[in-house]
């Protein structure tokens, strides 16, 4: 079975494409973590105010019921 070693280049273009296209796919994968993220804490807050808005409804309701 042959080994075959491939010899990547430390400086030049190629290096410098490679660390670009590195960078550039760290950059897209925090992106994407943030966006992930930012969308997670606007489910929660969507959330929160549709229960609260909710229960304001439901207790202005039962405010508005007559005592018996």
């Amino acid at each position: 079975m042959a080994i075959v070693k491939s010899s990547v280049p430390q400086s030049g273009p190629v290096a410098d494409a490679d660390s670009t296209a590195h960078h550039e796919a760290t950059v897209q994968n925090g992106e994407i973590e943030t966006n992930a993220f930012n969308c997670f804490n606007l489910l929660i807050h969507e959330c929160f105010i549709t229960a609260t808005v909710a229960t304001q409804s439901v207790l202005l309701h039962l405010a508005s019921q007559p005592a018996n």
